[in-house]
């Protein structure tokens, strides 16, 4: 196999879990809205951490997934995911020079307007109204993000996926 293919099944492994995570719904209804956006986590780094391979495509294509998943109007989370690395890929060579703190203030932004894109396509479609809550999830992944940073850079690393 190519060696830049070689790392394809790794990466996509790595979303299938995120997308297992925003599924598993063990959380009681008033912490689902503090739940990370483990998606889109997952996508920043990629997006990140190798932008001409992973991006706007991958994106889509788990957003629309996401939105299967969680019953959202089709495309919202598309949409949402597609802006987010939009910026990310825009900005990755100076994401990737900003400290972890300085990163995950970023996240918090750029999961705060996916959060609002979606939360404006549910009302627009009658799925809902919009509600402040719902920004919390971009509050737990702005916490979340270094861990998460460290454990999938170690996990590109080992597997030397390139």
């Amino acid at each position: 196999m190519e060696p830049k293919a070689r790392g394809v099944p790794w990466v996509l492994l790595s979303c299938a879990l995120a997308l297992t995570l925003e599924a598993v719904t063990v959380l009681p209804a008033w912490a689902r809205a503090w739940a990370p956006s483990w998606v889109a986590l997952c996508l920043l780094y990629w997006a990140m951490a190798l932008p001409q391979r992973y991006g706007l495509s991958l994106a889509w294509c788990m957003g629309i997934l996401l939105d299967i998943l969680t019953q959202y109007p089709l495309g919202a989370h598309a949409i949402a995911l597609s802006w987010v690395i939009f910026f990310d890929l825009t900005l990755y060579q100076q994401l990737r020079m900003f400290p972890l703190p300085q990163q995950a203030a970023i996240v918090l932004v750029l999961i705060g307007l996916a959060e609002c894109t979606v939360q404006l396509a549910s009302q627009v479609f009658g799925h809902g109204s919009f509600h402040v809550p719902a920004l919390g999830t971009a509050v737990s992944s702005a916490l979340v993000w270094p861990a998460l940073f460290l454990v999938l850079r170690a996990y590109r690393r080992r597997l030397r996926i390139a």
